[in-house]
């Protein structure tokens, strides 16, 4: 049998349609991981509409209890890569930004407001998070994903010799992700970050030791014959 590249796409989104059509007030949810998992594009986002529209209807522990729920399924089924739709993820962000601007001191709101919130809320919301709950796990990888990606920003045109930002920067960025690092529960994400920490701490140490020297060759070029790093 072939093996389709998308598979576990479809097979997550009917079994998680096959089990929330049987849950009491999710039904519309159900029917429309279904009806996506057919194919029936259309069809399904008319019928996350009127999910929705239900939810809306309901009251506010209710639709904050849908929300969390769903959150929690996404983050549970990667392979099901487009489970939140357009009408979903407004419904989300809607209401967890009511959710955080009624109740400031709501960790689960700003937890979920980090991932799922408006594109001009989620820094706010991750580090109000941070602080509210700073063992959870979620959020510190989600900090420490962000940190790594700003470190990788900072460096990607430096085959041309150019870094973004300056060193400053940096040494700010490792030294939160050094301290975050320290707070992961699980090994296997530890590993992983402390991996980053080591390859971004020596890489902006042989930078500078580059700028102080005054090479003039190539920095790419130079730090794998000094140093044997591959950037």
């Amino acid at each position: 049998m072939v093996y389709y590249w998308n598979q576990e796409y479809f097979e997550g989104l009917k079994e998680i349609g096959e089990a929330y059509a049987q849950r009491k007030g999710y039904e519309l949810f159900g029917e429309y991981c279904l009806q996506k998992e057919l194919g029936l594009k259309k069809r399904a986002n008319q019928t996350s509409l009127k999910f929705v529209n239900r939810l809306q209807q309901q009251s506010i522990s209710h639709r904050r209890n849908a929300v969390m729920q769903l959150c929690e399924l996404d983050q549970c089924n990667p392979e099901v890569h487009s489970l939140i739709n357009h009408h979903l993820a407004i419904l989300i962000q809607t209401t967890l930004f009511e959710w955080s601007e009624s109740e400031p001191s709501s960790a689960v709101s700003h937890r979920w407001e980090a991932i799922y919130g408006r594109y001009d809320r989620k820094g706010h919301a991750l580090e109000k998070a941070l602080k509210l709950a700073p063992d959870d796990q979620m959020i510190i990888i989600r900090k420490c994903s962000l940190l790594a990606y700003e470190l990788e920003h900072m460096v990607h045109h430096l085959n041309q010799n150019i870094m973004l930002g300056d060193e400053a920067d940096a040494r700010a960025i490792l030294a939160e992700l050094q301290k975050l690092c320290g707070r992961i529960s699980q090994s296997e994400q530890s590993g992983h970050f402390e991996s980053e920490l080591s390859y971004y701490t020596e890489l902006f140490e042989l930078w500078e030791q580059y700028h102080v020297d005054g090479i003039e060759r190539g920095f790419v070029e130079w730090a794998k014959d000094t140093a044997d790093f591959d950037w």
